[in-house]
């Protein structure tokens, strides 16, 4: 697998999205300031603030959409405050994940120029959701190629979907980021597991090495092997990434049950009234792009739940390899072996990915995070519609 390729592709995608601004040069390999993200940024944000201009003024769609339903208005409200804020909150992240992305791409990883499963999955990873999603507009432009889109409902979409795409950006970074630390422990455990014959050994300035003993030369050659001080690296790392990705998935979990509400709510209300208002090619397509909604926050929250399952996975492994290390080798000092211990426990009590600050973000979190919000939306949709189905009855009545 190679780390740096995984990069260039995963930072040209998050500034395409905007997600980032800054540029990943090739030697070294440093995320720096450039001049054509900036621009591209900017315009994009022009482009938004635009758009998100449109929302406020009287405009025939949206009063059509306010007198046909008050929920649906008012998913597209909330959905665009929160769109807002989370544009601003991107910003001011901008350079703390910047330099977060500096931090790990300066670890030292051997990996491989040639192309890995592993690296295929990383890929499978980055661009799942935006396949189904570019899918999904394709089939929506050929059943609505009769029906010409005015420009203003163009701009009335896009300040809602701007913020969207943007805030996929945070899952991708973090499904990413969390593959690749999972290879790094990976290669890190191999190398714990093939030192059987040396010996780990602390100088004056903390810095660790480990003494290669060589069976067939009296002399022994000492090799920094800083596997101790990577390892500190990346749970520095991941405490970090944990730390910085908390207030975009707060908001990432808000805007995905408004589109879920906004899905259910139309699936329901089109199959029981709108259908006989409404075009063929217009139910089609709503039809599929509610689904699409549903499929798009289900891979979401499984890709979250397989790679933090992969890491947790490879966490066992390697604390598993440190504890034999530590067993095997009868000649270590004891402060030696203290401090492969305390790493070792690190690895146990700190290096945990988690959501809302005391969920580990794992599959049964996301399973329950998904029957609360099934739930929820299911009484919300269920109690406006029988709601208005009373209305109905004694508007008939009187």
């Amino acid at each position: 697998m190679n780390v740096n390729r995984i990069s260039r592709i995963l930072n040209v995608f998050l500034i395409v999205i905007c997600w980032k601004i800054h540029w990943l040069q090739w030697k070294p390999p440093q995320l720096r300031i450039s001049i054509v993200p900036v621009v591209y940024v900017v315009g994009v944000f022009v482009w938004y603030a635009m758009c998100f201009y449109q929302h406020f003024e009287s405009i025939e769609i949206l009063q059509t959409i306010a007198d046909v339903s008050t929920v649906i208005s008012w998913c597209i409200r909330t959905h665009l405050l929160l769109g807002l804020k989370l544009m601003i909150l991107i910003v001011f992240q901008y350079r703390r994940f910047a330099r977060l992305s500096n931090r790990l791409l300066r670890v030292p990883f051997k990996g491989t120029e040639k192309f890995t499963l592993n690296e295929l999955i990383a890929y499978l990873l980055m661009f799942t959701t935006v396949l189904i999603n570019f899918g999904v507009g394709i089939y929506d432009v050929v059943k609505l190629r009769h029906h010409r889109m005015p420009f203003i409902n163009l701009m009335l979409f896009s300040a809602l979907y701007v913020p969207h795409v943007a805030l996929a950006g945070c899952v991708k970074y973090l499904n990413t980021l969390i593959w690749i630390l999972t290879c790094y422990f990976t290669e890190l455990r191999e190398e714990i597991d093939k030192s059987t014959d040396r010996i780990l050994s602390v100088d004056e300035n903390g810095g660790t090495t480990l003494t290669i003993v060589e069976n067939n030369n009296a002399n022994s050659a000492k090799q920094p092997i800083l596997f101790v001080e990577r390892l500190d690296t990346l749970i520095i790392i991941v405490n970090k990434l944990n730390e910085r990705v908390q207030k975009q998935l707060y908001t990432l979990i808000g805007l995905n049950a408004i589109c879920l509400v906004f899905a259910a709510y139309s699936l329901v209300y089109y199959n029981t009234t709108w259908h006989s208002i409404t075009s063929d090619a217009f139910g089609s397509a709503l039809k599929v792009s509610c689904i699409s909604i549903f499929v798009c926050v289900l891979v979401d929250y499984l890709c979250l739940g397989f790679c933090n399952s992969r890491f947790e996975r490879e966490k066992v492994l390697i604390r598993n390899s440190l504890k034999n290390f530590v067993e095997r080798k009868s000649d270590l000092k004891e402060d030696e072996k203290e401090r492969v211990r305390n790493v070792r426990e690190e690895l146990r009590d700190e290096a945990i990915f988690k959501i809302v600050w005391f969920y580990k973000m794992d599959f049964g979190f996301f399973a329950m995070l998904n029957i609360l919000t099934a739930l929820g939306i299911g009484l919300f949709v269920v109690f406006h519609y029988f709601n208005d189905m009373l209305e109905d009855v004694n508007l008939k009545l009187s």
